[in-house]
């Protein structure tokens, strides 16, 4: 989630001292993409003004030219933007499965 200016931001500069003022802007730290993460040729790169992949973006527009059925969800927020994306998906007769990680402990599965 990201925006180009500080109007953009809309509400949610009202709950946050760091969105209100260059948090999350395009060509900012809080824009970059998580280390460990990379781009490969032929990936598709959806930027949201908003915790809803789907809202105000050509994401369902492109999972439906690709005939994508099915959307495995993770992200920084699972109690906002993974939630409101896996609750937009199901709206759109999407499938959605949020992905969890591994604790270092094997037995234990963290969410």
């Amino acid at each position: 989630m990201e925006w180009e200016e500080d109007a953009d931001v809309g509400l949610l500069a009202e709950r946050s001292p760091f969105l209100r003022a260059s948090g999350l802007r395009r060509g900012t730290w809080g824009g970059e993409l998580l280390a460990g993460l990379d781009r490969a040729p032929g990936d598709h790169e959806i930027t949201k003004p908003r915790f809803d992949a789907f809202h105000r973006t050509e994401l369902d527009g492109l999972l439906r030219d690709l005939g994508v059925g099915t959307l495995v969800v993770a992200g920084v927020r699972t109690d906002f933007c993974v939630e409101s994306t896996v609750r937009a998906a199901f709206f759109r007769d999407l499938r959605a499965v949020v992905a969890r990680r591994r604790s270092p402990d094997t037995s234990r599965t963290c969410t």
